[in-house]
């Protein structure tokens, strides 16, 4: 049982480790994440685009979708 316990002991540094490497993988994964973020951005500024035809679009109302991380929205 102790030398159980010694090789919890000796695995702890080395999972260390790997979560250091693994937090730089994440760092990566998270620029190309950023990148993909601009991209909606542009969709969004399109929208608003498409909104400015000569009419005025008041928001009245917005709720909550489940299943949708965006909330719906109501113009009139």
């Amino acid at each position: 049982n102790p030398g159980g316990v010694d090789f919890d002991h000796e695995d702890e540094p080395d999972a260390k480790r790997w979560k250091k490497e693994g937090e730089n993988e994440g760092t990566s994964a998270s620029g190309n994440r950023t990148v993909r973020e601009p991209r909606v951005v542009v969709q969004t500024t399109s929208d608003i685009d498409i909104l400015d035809d000569g009419y005025r679009w008041r928001k009245y109302g917005q709720k909550v979708v489940k299943g949708n991380p965006n909330p719906r929205s109501y113009y009139k």
